[in-house]
């Protein structure tokens, strides 16, 4: 029984000619306890139910709960010889045959009412021993009541040799990461596809938007997805949308891309998500076009930020073409650090930094004519390619990427998509790499459904608390304390501040019919309501004198006209999921 070169079976635990078996279940339970106490593993090579035994003899009495009239069980590493039909493509397939003769034969006895052995050969040509024993595929298996249980626990992101340990402590058996990770991709036993499956699973959901884009050749192009709440948000805030994707998280290798929104108290909010086979223009569109579709509002949004990618920036353009198309910062930097390099554009390292300061210092410049500045210097100091380079790529683009360009224009102050690598970041935490579809979706909307608690909660509170501010009751920033979310309040006060500060000398005079202050030049109505001026330092809050003015000297003004009505506290967006 040792592990040596060959085992012979040292317990036999009733197995010789003279055991005698009532039923075919009697006979399994023996062959269960033979196989664990002399860590031997059969299987059943050759049988012949009763029904074909009575067909060749003219005996009839069998004993029905024998099952079989003949049957013989063969150890694992023996049976009929393996012969391989490979052709070596594959080269470390391997296989348990090795001509072991080990077996044990079961027939009727004369009666008919017993089975009994007929034939066994205890003498094995491998090692028999419990360590290898426990590993064998067979031993190592686990019932479909486990296989749910240990599924659901890697669903919710169980540490997996955590729950390997566990696993083997209370179950007494040998648990292989290996086999953990089968359960997690393994496939639904319903007749429907993978596909049709998750999009059947998507559309059980009330008010959900599922589209489904096949090619010509009815392959698989994208998948669309928005439900009900979704839907409502993006009425109520559809003023910017950030839009930007995440990769590696399906197995189709199908690239994630979020639509989201910035409501009024500041929260990002996921409006619409598709996948893409493709990232053509062709694929881009067909997505934008279903947004659209389902989305009557789609033509008030008029920012959308989104990375430097061409293609993805032509079709947003296309599509929404009264919508400003902006390039994240941090993707202009990131883009400016990898294109201006010193083997690219045949620049000494020292050229190089002095290049990148200039450009990055252009990225934040606060004014045109600062900007102004910057591009002479680079067009004086910077090697021909460079500047070529700069001209054709982000020159003529500049009010997309440009500090003071973007932001005459509603952005609500961001300059980034961190709002969605925020969330794909949370994605990431809980989707694991290259996941099948179905997981990829059911994962997906767990983070979806997570996210509103919290942001929920931080809106009750804000209804339900007084905010106890540091201003002189009646004083403008108290009036719009009163009226604004905390996250608006924050940045008008910062432009009264600014206000107050920079145009002092203009409050005892009359109203004017241009204000030199401004970044833009631009005349200013005489009614009020807005700012001509299109540089919203705080998108439709007004430039800060504009707004100082209007708070300190238009008395018979009221404030909430001043600002998007959707950072009123009275339309603050509470119920998130």
């Amino acid at each position: 029984m040792g592990a040596g070169i060959s085992g012979t079976v040292g317990r036999n635990c009733g197995m010789d000619s003279e055991s005698r078996f009532a039923s075919y279940e009697d006979l399994k339970s023996a062959l269960e306890k033979y196989q664990k106490e002399n860590y031997v593993q059969l299987y059943k090579r050759d049988s012949r139910t009763l029904d074909a035994v009575r067909k060749r003899t003219t005996r009839r009495n069998f004993n029905d709960a024998l099952e079989y009239g003949q049957i013989s069980f063969h150890c694992i590493h023996g049976g009929r010889r393996f012969q391989s039909l490979s052709k070596g493509l594959r080269p470390n397939q391997r296989t348990f045959r090795k001509e072991c003769q080990a077996h044990i034969r079961f027939g009727t006895s004369e009666d008919g009412q017993y089975l009994i052995v007929k034939s066994i050969n205890e003498q094995h040509n491998h090692g028999l021993s419990k360590v290898a024993f426990d590993h064998l595929p067979h031993q190592r298996k686990l019932d479909s009541q486990q296989k749910e249980e240990i599924k659901e626990l890697l669903r919710l992101k169980a540490n997996k040799k955590l729950l390997q340990n566990h696993l083997q402590n209370s179950l007494g058996r040998v648990v292989l990461l290996k086999d953990l990770h089968n359960i997690a991709t393994a496939r639904s036993t319903n007749e429907l596809s993978e596909l049709e499956a998750t999009v059947k699973e998507l559309k059980e959901i009330p008010g959900a938007i599922v589209e489904i884009v096949v090619s010509e050749e009815n392959v698989l192009n994208g998948i669309f997805f928005q439900d009900k709440e979704m839907r409502l948000t993006y009425q109520q805030y559809p003023e910017i949308l950030f839009i930007d994707a995440t990769y590696k998280l399906n197995d189709l290798r199908m690239p994630l891309y979020l639509m989201i929104v910035e409501d009024g108290n500041g929260e990002s909010v996921v409006v619409g998500v598709f996948v893409l086979a493709s990232e053509d223009a062709t694929s881009i569109a067909q997505m934008a076009k279903i947004f659209k579709r389902n989305n009557s509002r789609w033509s008030e949004t008029v920012t959308i930020m989104a990375d430097k990618d061409f293609t993805e920036r032509q079709v947003f353009k296309a599509e929404f073409p009264d919508a400003k198309i902006l390039i994240c910062l941090f993707h202009v930097l990131t883009t400016f650090r990898r294109e201006l390099t010193c083997d690219k554009m045949g620049v000494t390292a020292s050229q190089r930094l002095e290049i990148l300061s200039i450009v990055e210092e252009m990225a934040y410049a606060g004014s045109h004519q600062r900007y102004g500045e910057l591009y002479a210097k680079l067009v004086e100091n910077g090697p021909e390619n460079v500047v070529t380079y700069f001209n054709k790529n982000w020159h003529n683009i500049k009010e997309e990427w440009v500090y003071a360009h973007k932001n005459c224009g509603v952005t609500f102050q961001n300059q980034t998509n961190n709002r969605v690598e925020c969330i794909n970041q949370k994605l990431k935490d809980v989707i694991a790499k290259y996941s099948n579809l179905q997981l990829f979706f059911r994962n997906l909307l767990l983070v979806l459904e997570s996210l509103p608690t919290e942001q929920s909660h931080r809106a009750i509170s804000i209804l339900q608390k007084v905010p106890a501010m540091p201003f002189e009751v009646g004083s403008v920033q108290h009036q719009y304390g009163q009226i604004l979310t905390p996250h608006a309040l924050e940045k008008v006060i910062h432009e009264l501040n600014i206000g107050a500060k920079e145009n002092q000398s203009q409050i005892n005079q009359d109203l004017p019919m241009s204000v030199n202050d401004c970044n833009c030049h631009r005349s200013l109505l005489s009614d009020i309501k807005y700012c001509a001026c299109t540089c919203f330092l705080y998108d439709h809050c007004c430039c800060p004198f504009v707004l100082y003015f209007c708070c300190m000297k238009i008395k018979t003004h009221s404030l909430s006209q001043l600002v998007f009505q959707s950072l009123l506290r009275s339309n603050i967006k509470y119920e998130y999921s």
